[in-house]
């Protein structure tokens, strides 16, 4: 009874938060049991890598498809004046381990890739920006697929096969 509540009453929620971002046309909640493989296109773009640092996206920021991280980064650079210096020769990698390091390089790439603080939209994309979304979509889940095709399998490893707490017991006892 308790659990069925708790059910219809976030139910309830979800649905009012769905019919709001649809307003917004940002949807990204999904309510228990729905089923996101056709899901809007901004679940879609988070299949997408951050294109300034390749961690996780969680949609289009500024402009462009960009983690938390790389969106907080962008925002803080914006909303004061910095003038960040590079200490090496303006060329340092960013990427999802190194993005810290530099400022200026994080920045620059940013820059480039044409985050914008004027590039905040409100609505629909265009039918060619969303072509052109949903073409990267198809290219990162076919690398997924790729990599996980790639894999491993589990049944590969044979039980014969002494693992190395198994070495570690034999040496010590033996």
């Amino acid at each position: 009874m308790y659990t069925q509540r708790m059910f219809d009453m976030w139910s309830s929620v979800t649905c009012k938060l769905e019919a709001h971002a649809n307003n917004l046309g940002q949807s990204n909640v999904q309510s228990p049991g729905h089923n996101n493989s056709s899901g809007s296109i901004k679940a879609q773009i988070e299949i997408i890598p951050c294109k300034v640092c390749g961690d996780k996206s969680s949609g289009v920021h500024y402009g462009v498809i960009t983690c938390e991280g790389c969106k907080g980064f962008f925002r803080r650079s914006q909303s004061s004046v910095v003038n960040y210096q590079c200490p090496r020769n303006k060329q340092c990698v960013v990427d999802r381990v190194n993005r810290n390091r530099c400022q200026y390089c994080r920045l620059q790439k940013c820059l480039q890739l044409g985050m914008s603080r004027d590039a905040v939209k409100f609505g629909r994309m265009s039918k060619k920006q969303r072509e052109k979304v949903e073409e990267e979509v198809k290219f990162h889940k076919a690398q997924l697929r790729a990599q996980s095709d790639a894999a491993p399998d589990s049944s590969v490893f044979d039980t014969q096969t002494p693992s190395s707490s198994d070495q570690l017991h034999h040496n010590y006892n033996g």
